[in-house]
């Protein structure tokens, strides 16, 4: 009874600290990041709108990733709430507020290809 309490215990733990704390740092970041992106391309706006855009975004993450079959979807719909969400609190075209999304992801993608290129050739 006791193991089964502390289990119980442990995760609650681990929720609250991802939860409360992990995903709002994470989502500040993201925000900081992608501000810079989005002030680069067009976007005139204030950190805090470029903010309230990413988390509106990644709700859906947050609440429905856990879910089979559900997760494939919400990755594309979050980037949908994200492009939408910047175009209209950046005043910026859909195009561009979706180029501010997928810059760094797109950068980390060419990055890791490149490594593994060289790696197979020069290894």
């Amino acid at each position: 009874q006791t193991l089964s309490f502390m289990l119980i215990l442990s995760i609650f733990v681990v929720t609250f600290f991802v939860f409360f704390i992990l995903i709002p740092i994470a989502n500040f970041i993201v925000s900081f990041i992608v501000h810079g992106l989005t002030k680069a391309y067009g976007g005139r706006e204030r950190y805090a709108d470029t903010y309230k855009a990413i988390v509106y975004a990644s709700t859906p993450s947050i609440l429905l990733s856990f879910i089979p079959f559900v997760n494939v979807v919400v990755p594309i719909w979050s980037l949908v709430l994200g492009t939408t969400g910047l175009s209209i609190n950046q005043n910026m075209t859909k195009g561009r507020a979706f180029l501010s999304l997928i810059t760094i992801p797109m950068m980390i993608v060419v990055a890791f290809l490149t490594y593994t290129i060289l790696n197979f050739f020069f290894g």
